[in-house]
């Protein structure tokens, strides 16, 4: 693994994580449905304040959420969710378990509680209801970003060119701008969602965006 981390680094990982969901699901009792998602992305960006640099450079992101629905009597969510690093990828099976346990854990003593109250208060805790999520159709599918020009050919450098520019003409605008910060970053961000029932969506969306 090379020191910089890429939105590819999903390839690695994403047959790892739909096999270890099926089998997390099969072994485990009471679990009705449980899905994983995971993002990487990748990107450049920059501020600057009243015509000055402040930073400029390359980010990326990386991280797991996991959801399950579970209960022996009536079904309850639980969740986990985590921002990794680079360094993650080579025990990523590993957080993968413990993710996935932690919110199946979470998910029977939620239901555990919700069936007390239930029995507890009666008719108020008739609105607590067996969690089931709608019928989805199962969907297997990758889809690429959508873009003129990538935001990875985009240099730190010339982001922050442009915006020293921006941020120098609000200081001319009006002297009673005593004080101005720009700021703008441009990604490719990639998506992967699995669930226990099958569906596999790989995602890649290309974001732009600035703040003034």
């Amino acid at each position: 693994m090379t020191d910089q981390f890429t939105i590819q680094a999903l390839d690695s990982i994403r047959e790892l994580t739909e096999s270890r969901l099926r089998k997390f699901v099969k072994v485990k009792p009471f679990i009705r449905y449980a899905d994983i998602r995971i993002s990487v992305s990748e990107g450049r960006g920059a501020f600057c304040e009243n015509g000055e640099e402040k930073y400029s450079g390359t980010d990326y992101g990386f991280s797991y959420g996991a959801r399950v629905l579970a209960g022996e009597e009536i079904a309850a969510a639980g969740y986990f969710g985590l921002t990794l690093g680079k360094d993650a990828l080579s025990r990523f099976a590993a957080i993968l378990e413990d993710g996935l346990t932690h919110a199946y854990e979470r998910a029977l003593c939620n239901a555990r509680h919700k069936i007390r109250a239930k029995k507890r208060f009666g008719q108020l805790g008739d609105c607590l209801w067996d969690m089931e999520l709608a019928p989805a159709e199962i969907v297997r599918a990758s889809v690429s970003a959508e873009y003129e020009i990538s935001p990875l050919s985009i240099s730190p450098t010339s982001i922050s060119s442009h915006l020293k520019d921006i941020s120098k003409e609000l200081s001319a605008m009006d002297s009673r701008i005593l004080y101005n910060q720009v700021g703008a970053s441009t990604m490719l961000e990639r998506e992967f969602f699995t669930s226990s029932e099958g569906t596999a969506i790989d995602q890649t969306f290309a974001i732009t965006h600035g703040i003034a």
